[in-house]
């Protein structure tokens, strides 16, 4: 039994380290934007951009989000906003800073047509009416600084890009919450690392709602906000098109280009998951289940099974175990500081890995059983699935 003990808990230390390695080198790989926008003397004439803003029930932020981008050091660009179905005072904002920037373009639905979620379908009608070069979708709570589209655009022709995403800066309050973004971080980095997205040969993809910016042309040819029309993680599912097209994608560090707040409460953040986080498993409950043990197995086991070893006489499997679970702190603060949070967010990897597996099957239950309401009607599980790309 001794022997089982040691094995295990050595396959655990030994998959932290591999585990933080691949962290530590994906990091190195990350390039940020503020280094790859500067200007240069041969940079071309830049592009018309039209930021596409989608926004339903977002008085909070709204003035503040689209006052930033009437802010930007950007020479030639137009914001067109989707007031999609808001029942607050979005409307009314957006209507009245409209009337002092003649940049700013005002859609407003009153209607979600069949066969589609809310947030897609304004994104799609928007980009039919935008006439920029470049199109940049964006969220209607989401804070850009001056120079954030200018350098986003010059490293976007520089290096002969269809599409760039952005690593934002994602404010949470809490530690609980801080904490269960360290655990997002850490499986989409290793599922889907993002710095793989630019290498043709790999199938990584990567896109975030706050900044999913695309070549018009580019956009066009995979079928825009069509081809995801009833998908609840549109931002990455697009993405992945590009990358289905053999196109060119990139994902870069813009954390002080770009934040946005995600969710205020535990709560927020569960109900927020619920459209989406069974959707990222494509609807497999397989793949829903193998996450759960592989987060169970690295970021519980080893702080269970290591006091326990000690308390029932096994030194090497609980050296082991406990050796795991530092690696795995390590890791936790590698990434809180990656994503500039506090550092000891990456301390209650723990708790927040449970909370992470909750919003998850959570999400799951909610999508068999009801299905997705996102903007509209509820849609059934077996539609969603026919989405899958």
């Amino acid at each position: 039994m001794e022997i089982f003990s040691v094995v295990i808990s050595g396959l655990a230390l030994i998959m932290w380290v591999l585990i933080l390695a691949h962290m530590l080198n994906g990091i190195r790989q990350m390039r940020d934007l503020t280094e790859l926008g500067k200007p240069e003397p041969a940079d071309r004439p830049q592009p018309r951009v039209s930021i596409v803003v989608t926004a339903k029930n977002e008085e909070r932020k709204a003035e503040e989000a689209l006052r930033s981008l009437m802010r930007l050091d950007y020479p030639d660009y137009e914001i067109v906003y989707v007031n999609d179905r808001s029942d607050d005072r979005t409307g009314e904002i957006v209507e009245r800073l409209r009337a002092t920037d003649g940049r700013i373009r005002t859609i407003h639905i009153q209607e979600l047509p069949p066969g589609w979620f809310g947030k897609n379908h304004a994104s799609y009608q928007a980009a039919k009416a935008a006439t920029g070069e470049v199109l940049l979708f964006t969220d209607g709570d989401v804070i850009f600084a001056p120079h954030a589209v200018e350098y986003a655009v010059r490293h976007l022709v520089r290096d002969g890009l269809d599409h760039l995403t952005l690593s934002t800066r994602i404010a949470v309050s809490g530690p609980l919450l801080r904490s269960c973004i360290v655990v997002f971080a850490t499986t989409v980095n290793l599922f889907l690392p993002p710095w793989k997205a630019r290498d043709p040969k790999s199938s990584a993809y990567f896109g975030v709602g706050p900044f999913n910016m695309f070549l018009a042309r580019s956009y066009h040819a995979i079928g825009g906000h069509r081809s995801v029309a009833l998908r609840p993680d549109e931002d990455a599912q697009i993405a992945k098109l590009v990358k289905r097209r053999g196109m060119r994608s990139e994902v870069v560090r813009g954390e002080a280009l770009v934040d946005f707040e995600w969710y205020s409460t535990f709560h927020g953040l569960v109900r927020g998951m619920e459209k989406n986080f069974f959707a990222s498993m494509d609807y497999s409950l397989v793949k829903a289940g193998s996450y759960t043990v592989l987060m169970l197995w690295l970021m519980i086991v080893p702080f269970i099974l290591a006091p326990t070893m000690a308390m029932v006489g096994g030194a090497w499997p609980a050296a082991l175990f406990g050796a795991a679970a530092a690696v795995a702190l390590a890791n936790g603060v590698l990434v809180a500081c990656q994503i500039r949070h506090p550092w000891w967010s990456g301390l209650l990897v723990p708790p927040a890995a449970l909370a992470m597996i909750y919003a998850l099957w959570r999400s799951a239950f909610v999508t068999i059983f009801r299905g997705v309401a996102w903007g509209g009607p509820p849609v059934a599980l077996s539609e969603l699935r026919r989405h899958r790309i």
